[in-house]
């Protein structure tokens, strides 16, 4: 869950960002922060390597297909029919 909401927000953060150092910065800091989550897991010993592993994949996949739809959505609106 974290992975979505990171970096769905780094995604948003991008996308309509102004500045130069956003696209930049923000990646990098959503990635440590994920490892750091990952880490304190397994220190914790909440969760297993692998389970850690499939939540990033599961994640990923829900992510880029959520990114996936906004994109041909946002492209559809400016087609005029």
């Amino acid at each position: 869950m974290a992975f979505v909401i990171y970096e769905f927000a780094v995604f948003m953060l991008v996308r309509h960002s102004k500045k130069l150092w956003i696209p930049t910065l923000a990646p990098i800091a959503a990635i440590l922060t994920l490892l750091l989550i990952a880490i304190s897991r397994l220190f914790l010993g909440l969760h297993y390597p692998s389970d850690i592993a499939a939540g990033y994949v599961f994640g990923g996949v829900w992510l880029r297909l959520n990114v996936l739809c906004l994109e041909i959505f946002r492209l559809m609106k400016g087609i005029s029919v």
